[in-house]
């Protein structure tokens, strides 16, 4: 089965996401993006959800990568439920339908896709 992957704080994201000199709150945009890039990951991209708002997504066969960047959101699947809080990072299966649900002051935050369709 699918599997989501959660990395608590930024001492725990893997270090092909964050130089030892650069925390990720502080890492550049592009450079954030280029370092998403050698891993196969699109090149991220920003969405915003309003308090309490919900985004259901069907597998497309890539896997997610998604950063906090303001706010929570809970993270639903067919065998997990978890809350992301800002500056975490989460990683959901290729092949797992999910739903996004934005708490109470609404979510920001970068996703980027990797993978075949």
């Amino acid at each position: 089965m699918g599997e989501v992957k959660t990395f608590i704080n930024q001492d725990s994201i893997p270090m092909e996401y964050v130089t030892e000199r650069v925390k990720i709150s502080t890492l550049s945009l592009d450079a954030f993006k280029q370092a998403l890039d050698r891993d196969g990951f699109v090149s991220p991209l920003f969405s915003s959800l309003m308090p309490n708002e919900n985004l259901h997504r069907t597998s497309n066969g890539k896997e997610v990568f998604g950063f906090i960047l303001a706010g929570d959101l809970t993270l639903i699947t067919s065998n997990d439920k978890r809350i992301h809080l800002t500056n975490e990072v989460f990683f959901i299966d290729p092949h797992m339908d999910f739903e996004i649900r934005a708490g109470n002051k609404g979510v920001e935050f970068l996703f980027a896709f990797k993978g075949q369709a």
